[in-house]
């Protein structure tokens, strides 16, 4: 569904919800799909939310819960009673149980576990147990498993009354009286054959699995390679223990992507959503790799400032006072590093932004929402950076002028170099948030903007910014 008919979705439900029109608000949530109605409640009033759940089915609840967001999960966890609780993680596959208590507060866990029956804590400690990015951390143990000597007709006996219960029921997997995995079968196997066919007859023996501890992404190649819905999952004495659905290979891929392409943007990789993402978080995310490329490009300052040397335009003698000498030994190394810096910070905050459009994490009229959010990131990130880096150019200076730093030129470097470091920066987080979500406006593809176009106008302001208050500071010393 476009994103216009979810905001209409919500339009609707708003418009309802401050009439008292409940008949009419149950009514629009049944004739929408779930997903989308689930969407539409992201940025309604958490209050009718919670009216919405309790209106709703058991089955249609419990679908809405596992998609919304967080903050509105722990509200609900919080407001509803033990009882609707119960009810809503009973209707729940266990893997969206473990998706759910993975992403909440530790108060919501524990009355999600004291409300859920045994056998769904059970499950939930077994799947816990593997490590998180492995195949047991996202296999399903509701799964039906057959013997290899039941008859066709005892088989489909056991699937209609196992079927609810069982999050796939289109493949299935044959195991002996040791639990050996020792086949596969699909319903159309069922369906053609005849009722009295013995199961080790007709199934197939030819095994595609992964062990618990297979890695996520291995998995999701898996897949990919054999395209298959479903994944048999082996434990370490080769029990069949549980299934892979294509749905959570999915999942899994779309946040592998989502990692690569973070740490593709030079900054660390975020679980979280754009907005769900705190601001301490999402600033440790970026500053500390932006750090890391600032301080790096040391090595690009120390090589011009090096080969300014070879071309001898200090041959006549270390002089601060030299308008040549000053210009190629001090400006033009500092201002490559803060160019460096500034692309560094405009290209972290595009391609988050180009993602969390992607995936429909920011629509068109967060604008306002998503740059104040990175002024703030921006403003710390910036901070923090400028405070290394001046810590940075002292030990440089000190270097290169053999301990003599107590002079009003290189105190002038550095105030100019922070300064503009700074404003660079959060000019450059702005600028990177921006022209994607233009782009977005304009209905054109936002990664177009994501890097050589930001890079090229992050360039350039950041050039006449640093040489404009360079001429402007260094004129009443130098002469400039």
């Amino acid at each position: 569904m476009e994103m216009t008919e979810v905001k209409q979705i919500e339009k609707q439900i708003n418009d309802l919800s401050k009439q008292g029109d409940f008949k009419a608000l149950k009514q629009l949530c049944e004739s929408y799909p779930l997903v989308d109605v689930a969407e539409a409640l992201k940025d309604v009033e958490n209050e009718i939310v919670l009216k919405i759940i309790r209106l709703l089915s058991i089955e249609d609840a419990s679908h809405v819960f596992i998609y919304l967001s967080r903050k509105t999960q722990e509200f609900l966890v919080e407001k509803l009673t033990n009882l609707e609780l119960k009810d809503i993680i009973s209707d729940l596959y266990i893997d969206d149980v473990i998706d759910t208590i993975d992403e909440l507060s530790t108060d919501s866990v524990k009355k999600i576990l004291k409300v859920a029956s045994k056998d769904v804590r059970l499950k939930v400690n077994q799947i816990l147990e593997y490590d998180e990015m492995t195949a047991g951390a996202i296999m399903s143990v509701e799964y039906i498993k057959l013997s290899q000597e039941d008859t066709v007709s005892k088989a489909i006996k056991k699937i209609r009354e196992l079927h609810e219960i069982n999050e796939e029921n289109e493949d299935f997997f044959i195991v002996d009286e040791l639990d050996n995995l020792v086949g596969h079968l699909q319903l159309k196997d069922l369906v053609f054959n005849k009722e009295n066919a013995l199961i080790k007859d007709i199934m197939e023996k030819r095994l595609i699995y992964a062990q618990t501890t297979t890695d996520q992404e291995d998995v999701a190649d898996i897949f990919k390679k054999y395209d298959i819905q479903t994944l048999p999952v082996l434990d370490s004495e080769n029990k069949f223990v549980g299934i892979i659905t294509v749905d959570d290979v999915i999942d899994v891929i779309e946040d592998e992507n989502t990692e690569d392409i973070h740490k593709m943007g030079g900054m660390k990789p975020l679980e979280d959503s754009y907005f769900e993402t705190g601001f301490w978080k999402m600033m440790w995310s970026r500053a500390g790799w932006l750090t890391l490329l600032m301080l790096s490009a040391t090595f690009m300052q120390l090589s011009i400032i090096g080969f300014m040397v070879l071309f001898k335009v200090n041959e006549n003698g270390v002089s601060l006072t030299n308008k040549t000498f000053v210009l190629t030994m001090i400006i033009l190394p500092l201002l490559l590093v803060v160019i460096t810096t500034a692309s560094n910070a405009a290209n972290q905050s595009s391609t988050m932004i180009v993602r969390a459009l992607a995936l429909r994490e920011i629509k068109k009229g967060d604008y306002l929402k998503v740059i104040w959010k990175e002024l703030r990131v921006a403003s710390m990130v910036g901070a923090f950076v400028v405070f290394f880096n001046f810590i940075r150019m002292l030990i440089i200076f000190a270097v290169q002028f053999n301990g003599n730093i107590n002079q009003e030129q290189i105190w002038t470097a550095i105030l100019l170099t922070s300064l503009v470091m700074f404003i660079s920066i959060v000019t450059s987080k702005l600028i990177g948030a921006t022209l994607p979500m233009v782009a977005k406006y304009i209905k054109v593809d936002a990664a177009i903007f994501a890097s050589p176009i930001i890079t090229t106008i992050v360039d350039t302001l950041t050039t006449v910014l640093f040489m404009g208050l360079a001429l402007a500071f260094f004129n009443p010393i130098i002469g400039v």
